[in-house]
């Protein structure tokens, strides 16, 4: 089953603030945004725009980091608690930020020595807020699964008011996996952008516990990383 957003493009749940390269923020529960999602800049990380990395390799160990911008090499420096490690031919920096997990694909797409980000996730480490109304602030889903091929035939987005709406269209794709929820919304370009929702408490209600375009991260290191939080998801 294929559904839409309920909003603007390229849309899940609700706008989202930043927290430098991140683009950690609180989501509301009446917009409907998978993005702007992962913020840049800040902190020491990618900037917007056309932008190239290049790397130093001894050993199997990323030894120096450098971006290009508008013609001008400048050191790659993150100020974050990041590491860079290789991943076959990608090499992939993961930060740790205030409120979860960051992690960065670069990529040489024609082995020319430069690398361009190819996917970009982030995954929430802390628990979602809570206002003292009751509210959750995180985006929220429910489903609604056939009872014989436990196939999910409805989806629905979580209101500020606790009330539910069904996401209608043909924009997103919803797939359960591991437990996990995962809506994926492809553009135009082609380029992919997704959502990954837990329901960890099992009351029904899948909050979203990370976000990216690119490939979906690894959803072992998700349910990791969002364990010790279960029984407020």
């Amino acid at each position: 089953m294929r559904n839409a957003r309920t909003g603007a493009p390229g849309a899940v749940g609700g706008p989202r603030g930043s927290e430098g390269a991140g683009g950690q923020g609180g989501g509301g529960h009446d917009g409907s945004g998978l993005g702007p999602g992962l913020g840049h800049g800040g902190r020491g990380g990618p900037l917007p725009g056309a932008e190239i990395f290049s790397f130093g390799v001894t050993d199997g160990v990323v030894t120096s980091a450098a971006r290009t911008i508008n013609g001008n090499t400048i050191p790659f420096s993150d100020n974050a608690d990041g590491e860079f490690t290789l991943k076959g031919d990608d090499i992939v920096l993961t930060r740790t930020l205030t409120r979860g997990q960051e992690v960065i694909v670069f990529s040489d797409a024609d082995a020319d020595s430069l690398y361009a980000i190819t996917a970009r996730a982030r995954i929430n480490t802390t628990a979602p807020v809570t206002s003292d109304d009751g509210v959750v602030h995180a985006h929220q889903l429910t489903i609604t699964l056939d009872p014989t091929t436990s196939a999910i035939t409805e989806v629905s987005h979580v209101l500020r008011d606790g009330t539910t709406r069904v996401i209608q269209g043909d924009d997103l794709s919803f797939v359960l996996d591991q437990g996990l929820l995962i809506a994926e919304h492809t553009g135009d370009s082609g380029s992919t952008r997704w959502e990954i929702f837990r329901d960890g408490n099992a009351d029904g209600t899948y909050t979203e516990v990370a976000e990216g375009f690119g490939d979906v991260v690894d959803l072992a290191a998700v349910l990791n990383l969002t364990e010790p939080n279960i029984d407020l998801l």
